[in-house]
């Protein structure tokens, strides 16, 4: 939608509790979703923070390795 009067808009803050991520927006609102939805946060002690400040995670290599194994890699499905 580049040209279209597009508003660049950033987070300004992350919280994380034992069952949510929450990223509060520049424009006002508030984003929140299940860290259900990321296996990898709940299973890893991956802070959010730290990786959305683009700090290395503590992230295991089998952990890793198991999430790049389960990636739909061709897109089929």
């Amino acid at each position: 939608m580049r040209g279209m009067g597009a508003v660049a808009v950033r987070a300004m803050g992350v919280a994380v509790d034992e069952e949510s991520l929450s990223v509060e927006l520049t424009d006002g609102r508030t984003i929140t979703v299940p860290l259900s939805w990321y296996p990898r946060l709940v299973d890893e002690d991956i802070r959010v923070e730290s990786l959305l400040e683009g700090r290395r995670s503590g992230e295991r290599a089998e952990s890793l390795g198991r999430w790049l194994l389960g990636r739909d890699v061709d897109g089929s499905g």
